[in-house]
């Protein structure tokens, strides 16, 4: 199950443009989800995800007028990828271990994340962590998440891959 959102029509995307607040409302209220779970990936906070979801819309209200093309969503996505790295450098984690098998962890249960899968992501860097959500959870192709984070397709394909490995094996070793 994923949420990937499609994306808006041409009109609405004009509107947006024209920065027409009953347009903007729709984007926050059909977007918002996406920056919250990119946020929520790359910072491992409620709080300051949600600073970051404000941050991010704010941004995009003052851009929406020189947006080009119609992928709002992949846009959008970008700039929630660089607000996080900035509050990222403001901070330092610590990862925690990985407590179940990935094959037993529930994702998505009634169109939200479960309680067993960000223990599973607070193994993963926040790159490899917002990968995972983009792919896994949101639905994006590789293109579209080699344009959110710049990195190349096959980069992207050999990191969820090994990002994979990595989590059943930290299951494995503790016999769950």
């Amino acid at each position: 199950m994923t949420s990937h959102k499609p994306e808006m029509t041409e009109e609405a995307v004009a509107a947006l443009r024209r920065q027409e607040e009953k347009a903007f409302e729709v984007f926050f209220n059909s977007h918002s989800g996406l920056v919250y779970l990119i946020a929520w990936a790359a910072l491992n906070n409620r709080q300051k995800a949600e600073d970051a979801l404000q941050e991010v819309f704010l941004k995009a209200w003052h851009a929406l007028p020189r947006f080009e093309g119609n992928k709002l969503a992949a846009w959008l996505s970008r700039i929630t990828h660089n607000v996080c790295v900035d509050i990222q450098r403001q901070q330092q984690r610590s990862p925690a271990i990985a407590g179940k098998p990935v094959e037993e962890i529930a994702i998505v249960q009634d169109h939200q994340i479960s309680n067993e899968f960000p223990a599973m992501l607070d193994t993963l860097k926040p790159l490899e962590k917002e990968v995972i959500i983009l792919k896994k959870i949101e639905g994006l192709s590789y293109q579209e998440i080699s344009e959110i984070t710049g990195l190349a397709e096959g980069s992207l394909r050999n990191m969820v891959m090994k990002v994979i490995k990595s989590l059943q094996g930290a299951s494995n070793e503790q016999g769950m």
